[in-house]
């Protein structure tokens, strides 16, 4: 408690200044009150952390502070710094492993005493580690894909995942098309138009941050349908598979149930054109064998 006093000072007394003087002093009885103060404060990790402590009280009030039961002085190993009539206790670097828990901060005067206690936790802005893959992911069409983000930070960071094609944002919700399960994103039964850029974005009480990733989705192969032909003998045929897709594609033939290649047919010296897309024949005799169904397939 800070000692008060009060002096009368007299210059070149006279004998007329002689009486009998009293000193009186008088309280008003108000007791220390804390203004606004946060019972939860959350600094972030690793920067100077204030935990305040706002007091209104008269001039002899006095302020001080206690850590899980201790008395904090300033300086010390942990280099405490008090500001402000040590309204503000200032703790360098916070380190949440030393420095979260109970704060008791206590004011004094010369009629009243007053404590407050403060639960101090420090914050570590969300930052994400792992996000499956490259910033490029292939998909293909027809199948689920699967994309793991994973986001560390304090308070633990909830997600939000969403997607931009041809200028448009849709913020992405749990729905038969999409699973999201804490940073899992699942999307069923890709198509064409699932084709896009998506963003996992991990939050907390701190901060807010975002990783992007550009999804392509391969199309299954397409083949446009042939029709049957009627020729007749010794009349040259081709028949032309037509196909579309993504990615290296390879289309085969099919006769008499067998796939037919320029290696392995018998056939081959009377095939005038071979590849992957076309097949023909250069006589079609009357035995038979080439009277029949035909495929190109994948």
């Amino acid at each position: 408690m800070k000692p008060l006093s009060a002096r009368l000072l007299f210059i070149k007394p006279t004998v007329e200044d002689s009486d009998t003087y009293k000193c009186v002093v008088s309280v008003n009885n108000e007791a220390a009150e804390f203004i606004d103060i946060e019972l939860e404060q959350h600094p972030e990790e690793g920067k100077d952390a204030e935990i305040i402590c706002r007091v209104h009280g008269d001039p002899s009030l006095e302020i001080f502070w206690q850590f899980e039961g201790k008395t904090i002085l300033e300086g010390g190993p942990r280099n405490y710094e008090f500001k402000d009539a040590n309204q503000i206790l200032v703790i360098p670097k916070y380190d949440s492993d030393l420095d979260d828990g109970q704060y008791t901060c206590s004011a004094a005067q010369f009629y009243s005493f007053e404590t407050v206690t403060i639960n101090v936790t420090g914050y570590a802005r969300p930052k994400i580690t792992i996000l499956d893959g490259s910033d490029a992911i292939y998909g293909v069409e027809g199948r689920d894909f699967v994309i793991q983000c994973q986001a560390v930070g304090k308070p633990k960071p909830h997600y939000q995942w969403i997607k931009y094609a041809d200028g448009d944002e849709e913020i992405i919700a749990l729905s038969e098309k999409y699973d999201i399960n804490d940073g899992t994103l699942i999307i069923r039964d890709l198509i064409p138009a699932d084709r896009g850029t998506y963003s996992c974005i991990a939050k907390n009480a701190l901060d807010e941050t975002r990783l992007d990733f550009n999804l392509t989705v391969f199309s299954k192969p397409r083949l446009k349908l042939m029709n049957n032909l009627t020729i007749t003998r010794g009349d040259t045929v081709k028949l032309v598979c037509e196909y579309s897709g993504d990615g290296y594609l390879k289309a085969k033939w099919l006769h008499l149930g067998q796939e037919w290649s320029s290696r392995s047919t018998n056939q081959s010296e009377r095939i005038l054109g071979f590849n992957a897309s076309s097949l023909k024949y250069d006589t079609v005799v009357d035995n038979g064998l080439d009277a029949a169904e035909v495929y190109c397939f994948f």
